[in-house]
């Protein structure tokens, strides 16, 4: 087997790399070979996240009762039929089961491959890891990107398939390479039973209880999710309506999507390589600081981003605000960690992602609603300003991690990097 660090980044370069290949495409599949409408589509989204919330908890204390690589594993070859599913059959009622199966799918991965990157490396590498990891992936993401593109001239539905079979493939590698060491599991006669799962829930909902940044971090989870789940539904939407696009070289508005997705990614690597070699992240408060600059530089860049009167001025907004959204992801999945008992990690991430879930159900509709009865721009400051209650959010954790004491650890896991 492989060291977990290359096994982690191994897995961030791989889905990203096959995501990317069927994500630009997917959409256009839907409409222009399966022939959904507005209501199917927003369907489709809403079977993801309302799976999504309801699996998170289970799923991330299977995790912890049971394996963190299991349900790695079995994440990602869900998602991989998936893909592979809806590449084959271009039906509804295919594609609504296959997405019920990626949501069951995705809620197995998150949480638990963050907590089990931080129980094999140790708390002290993993904020740089969370880091390199998301430079890893957005560098995959735009070489799928453009083998997704090329492939999709073939056949629309040949980028799912490769896609799927390429997650499948994934899977298939990681049961031979990816190592558990340092994962305390159940009892094995405890093993079969369903009440290590529910005690492991509410061990994870106690520890919650317990530690008062753990709640502040939730909320912070819940407002992030309401900022961006608007954007990322209505920012297209957005400069179609209220710009006129640039004429430069002839370029038709869906390649200028593209070179804006392509420079959001490439940006999101040197800010993110910028952070990595210039910031402590294993340093709480040091990691809070830069979470509270760059949510404060969030809201002023959405903020811009809906008022400008300039193409230029509002895709230059937007890139900085989602470079800045990309790299504070991995500093604040970081400071979290810091607060969690190993025992019931993945549980209380799983529940992060709960929160994420239902910010997301909530805040795409209502940004939405304010973008259908007044205006796309009113839309977008709407999202900025949602963001604004993370800067006292940010400020409260770093006051209560200060005060806490944490909680008894039952080891510390080595440091294999």
């Amino acid at each position: 087997m492989l060291d977990a660090y290359r096994v982690y980044l191994l897995i961030g370069a791989g889905a990203a790399l096959f995501v990317g290949i069927l994500d630009p495409i997917v959409a256009v599949y839907y409409v222009r070979v399966v022939g959904l409408n507005p209501i199917e589509l927003v369907l489709l989204g809403t079977i993801v996240e309302a799976t999504s919330f309801l699996c998170q908890v289970p799923t991330g204390a299977i995790a912890d009762a049971y394996s963190r690589r299991l349900a790695v594993i079995v994440g990602y070859l869900l998602e991989g039929v998936c893909f592979t599913l809806q590449g084959l059959f271009p039906l509804l009622l295919v594609i609504a089961g296959a997405e019920l199966l990626r949501g069951v799918g995705r809620t197995f991965i998150n949480g638990a491959l963050e907590a089990w990157i931080a129980d094999e490396i140790g708390e002290r590498r993993v904020g740089a890891a969370f880091i390199r990891n998301t430079q890893i992936k957005q560098i995959a993401g735009v070489v799928g990107t453009a083998v997704g593109a090329g492939i999709a001239t073939i056949a629309l539905g040949l980028p799912l398939l490769i896609g799927g079979l390429g997650l499948l493939a994934l899977t298939a590698g990681l049961v031979v390479v990816m190592p558990e060491h340092n994962h305390r599991r159940a009892p094995r006669d405890e093993r079969g039973s369903w009440h290590v799962v529910v005690g492991t829930a509410r061990a994870g909902i106690g520890a919650i209880r317990g530690q008062p940044v753990l709640i502040t971090f939730l909320g912070l989870w819940g407002v992030f999710a309401l900022c961006t789940e608007g954007m990322d539904r209505l920012w297209e939407a957005h400069l179609l309506a209220s710009f006129t696009f640039p004429t430069f070289g002839g370029l038709d508005s869906v390649v200028w999507f593209g070179a804006i997705n392509v420079a959001f990614m490439l940006g999101s690597v040197v800010v993110a390589e910028v952070v990595r070699r210039t910031v402590d992240t294993t340093n709480g408060p040091t990691a809070a600081r830069v979470l509270f600059v760059f949510s404060a530089v969030r809201v002023v860049g959405v903020v811009v981003f809906g008022l400008a009167g300039s193409f230029e001025v509002a895709v230059g907004a937007y890139l900085v605000s989602m470079v800045l959204r990309s790299v504070s992801q991995p500093i604040f999945t970081g400071w979290v960690n810091r607060s969690l008992d190993p025992r019931t990690r993945a549980t209380v991430l799983s529940m992060g992602g709960q929160v994420d879930a239902a910010g997301q159900l909530t805040g795409g509709p209502l940004i939405g609603l304010i973008g259908q009865l007044v205006s796309l721009r009113a839309a977008m400051v709407a999202a900025g300003l949602v963001l604004a209650p993370a800067l006292p959010l940010i400020a409260r954790a770093t006051a209560q991690e200060g005060r806490s004491t944490r909680a008894p650890r039952l080891d510390q896991p080595a440091e294999v990097i």
